[in-house]
């Protein structure tokens, strides 16, 4: 059996231990559903093929996931430029990155007029 003093101290412990669980219980929303703020770089072309048809699905299974998506046409490094992910078209892949198909793949086509093309040749591939 506690001491007198020991009784003491557990009357005045008590209600803050129960703040202390109250508040570790709350943490347990943020492991059950994603929640902040997520970046991601790509190009204008993968953001209207890959992200455009997939944002209402996303803001309707995840609420509580902002999502900033930049456009940009470089290759910038994801990591220094503090983004959580990036679309590439293609195989170019940055040294120490991993990949993850999350599209079909593309095919690309020359476009051009006779006219144009007898002007200009017949390019080997598109650019």
């Amino acid at each position: 059996a506690p001491t007198e003093a020991g009784e003491h101290l557990l009357a005045h412990l008590d209600p803050a231990f129960e703040d202390i669980a109250a508040a570790l219980d709350s943490l347990n929303r943020f492991r059950e559903t994603p929640h902040g703020l997520v970046r991601i770089n790509a190009p204008r072309n993968a953001i209207g093929l890959v992200l455009a048809p997939r944002f209402g699905e996303l803001a309707r299974d995840y609420p509580g996931i902002t999502l900033e998506v930049v456009a940009d046409e470089g290759f910038a490094n994801i990591v220094e430029a503090g983004f959580d992910a990036g679309i590439r078209l293609g195989e170019d892949l940055q040294h120490g990155m991993r990949a993850v198909r999350v599209g079909p793949d593309l095919r690309l086509a020359i476009v051009a007029t006779p006219a144009d093309f007898r002007r200009q040749g017949r390019p080997g591939s598109p650019a």
